[in-house]
């Protein structure tokens, strides 16, 4: 225990005595250490031998920076390090295996002479377009077993797996020939089934480029005792659980936060954690950041949403209780850590809802959670804030960062069901396996598809009311307008229910699932949810006679891009 409590005082030395004032960069690094105090050390080069100066390495805890020929001199107490890790610097890649970034070395892989381990070097590959970039984010694919009894409800998730590394190496090819695509995971990669883990990356293996991942509470290994404990079968197949790396002027932080506690081991299954970051999580976090020019946009990538959700701001930035004891979340202590950078975006999953949220009155932080990338939990069928399934594309271009959302247009999965919705709503159906929009029968689903329109009597038959979802709507877009008779309105954003409403579309396949299923009929877990969607817009419709209505929605979003549908009647 004491040898800990040192490790803990050294670790938050280092980061205090680091911390320049101001904080607009970083402090200057502090010195090497000396012989006595390393126990870590090697070299971090280009593939072409160059050396790399000012490469954070880690073990998880502290943090020191190459030299100016590579070397770096890590004071690690050695004490429940797993791994040595570079947070990878622009300009450079890690070693790739089976389309996973390999950044880390193993401890117990490695060899200790004299009580140190010395020649752990890695080798990063130089990157021939650094200035741009793709990078798909998703969240929660979250497969379980085809013998899994709530996956016989819907489509086979597993199937849907597969939807979805089809269409990331096809949407990945013709960016490929220009530019690096990568990926980042958000968490849940499996539904508490450690087991799945190697299918999983298996699927994935063939995509075209790697994928990071996020760590979610689904993929905390229950079996194991203790918060750390339980995230090792999950780093046995991707890696530390918590790491950073640079693309462009951009540095990516992962962190775990989602922690096992007494309580969610003891109820349920234990698989909705506590919010939290563990405390030796937080001390590598510190460490790291004091490393990073302020100047840099900061992109913070958790599992559950740490600034909003759903519309209001998250609470709980205070304590949790872990084995009968109470200790700091540290989520106030992260607001304070990146007060000063510019920018900063944090990105989440967790929610299996789609929500964007910009203060505009200080956007210099942004909150932005995706949808569920397989579809509805029990039935990989629409969201629960009525996207369809997909994920969301953001491109990197000389500091330029855009946006915007990704259906996925193929349904591998068969209907495990002999009777099938009637998808009154749905706008497109499967031909063969692949989505085409009702419209015209011929278009597939793709990227022109960020809204869904609702006509007059959706909601009610005396509702004279258009209605319209922005999936990936937040508040630096314009208000949508809805053009009809030759006339344009500026919609109003629905108001109800702390500015939620609920999609008809999802409610179209809930309500069935519902009605129709005998494990979901009585299942309280399953509901049909009417406040679940914070994107919804409306405009009156003035009555123009019998016969057939058509009228269009038109939004810029909030860089420059204008999406338009037409809706009849």
């Amino acid at each position: 225990m004491l040898k800990k409590l040192l490790y803990i005082a050294l670790a938050l030395g280092l980061c205090l005595s680091c911390k320049k004032e101001g904080g607009d960069t970083p402090g200057p690094a502090p010195d090497p250490p000396t012989p006595s105090e390393w126990t870590i050390g090697g070299r971090v080069t280009g593939s072409d031998g160059t050396s790399l100066s000012g490469v954070t390495v880690s073990d998880g805890f502290v943090c020191t920076q190459t030299d100016a020929d590579g070397n770096y001199y890590l004071p690690s107490a050695l004490t429940d390090v797993d791994f040595v890790f570079v947070s990878t610097p622009a300009g450079y890649s890690a070693p790739v295996e089976n389309a996973l970034p390999v950044f880390y070395k193993r401890i117990d892989a490695l060899t200790k002479t004299d009580g140190r381990y010395k020649d752990v070097n890695f080798t990063l590959q130089k990157i021939n377009n650094p200035n741009r970039f793709t990078l798909f984010l998703s969240g929660d694919p979250q497969p379980r077993s085809s013998s899994a009894g709530f996956d016989k409800i819907g489509y086979h998730s597993l199937d849907c797996v597969d939807d979805m590394c089809k269409d990331f190496k096809e949407t990945a090819e013709s960016l490929l020939k220009s530019q690096p695509v990568y990926g980042i995971v958000l968490g849940d990669i499996c539904h508490n089934d450690a087991s799945l883990f190697a299918t999983y990356k298996n699927k994935m293996k063939n995509n075209g480029f790697p994928s990071y991942h996020v760590i979610g509470n689904h993929d905390h290994d229950l079996k194991k005792i203790g918060d750390k404990e339980s995230a090792t079968s999950f780093e046995s197949v991707f890696g530390p659980s918590n790491y950073s790396f640079d693309l462009g002027n951009v540095h990516f932080v992962v962190i775990d936060n989602m922690m096992v506690t007494s309580e969610q081991r003891s109820s349920n299954g234990g698989t909705d954690l506590a919010d939290a970051i563990r405390d030796d999580i937080w001390q590598w976090l510190s460490n790291d950041l004091k490393y990073v020019d302020r100047n840099k946009t900061l992109m913070i990538c958790t599992h559950s949403p740490m600034f909003m959700r759903a519309g209001q701001k998250m609470a709980s930035r205070g304590t949790v209780t872990l084995d009968g004891k109470k200790f700091s979340n540290h989520y106030a202590d992260v607001d304070n850590l990146i007060k000063d950078f510019k920018k900063v975006y944090a990105w989440a999953g967790h929610t299996h809802t789609m929500y964007n949220y910009v203060d505009t009155s200080d956007p210099r932080v942004e909150s932005h959670t995706v949808s569920r990338v397989t579809g509805e939990l029990w039935t990989n069928e629409y969201e629960a804030s009525g996207t369809p399934r997909g994920y969301v594309v953001l491109s990197y271009d000389n500091d330029r960062i855009t946006w915007k959302f990704h259906p996925i247009k193929y349904q591998k999965g068969k209907h495990c069901m002999t009777k099938q919705p009637d998808y009154k709503y749905r706008d497109w159906n499967y031909v063969d396996g692949v989505a085409k929009m009702k419209a015209d029968g011929t278009m597939d689903l793709d990227d022109s598809y960020q809204m869904h329109i609702y006509a007059p009597g959706t909601y009610a038959a005396s509702d004279n009311t258009v209605y319209v979802n922005i999936f990936m709507w937040d508040e630096l877009w314009k208000l949508p307008k809805f053009t009809f008779n030759g006339s344009t309105t500026t919609m109003t954003r629905y108001n109800k229910n702390n500015f939620c409403f609920y999609d008809m579309g999802c409610n179209e396949i809930q309500t069935w699932y519902k009605t129709n299923n005998s494990t979901l009929k009585d299942d309280s877990g399953y509901s049909i949810d009417k406040t679940n969607c914070s994107t919804m817009f409306s405009a009156f419709v003035q009555s123009s006679g019998a016969g057939k209505k058509t009228g269009a929605v038109s939004v810029v979003d909030r860089f420059g891009n204008e999406y338009k549908q037409t809706i009849t009647w």
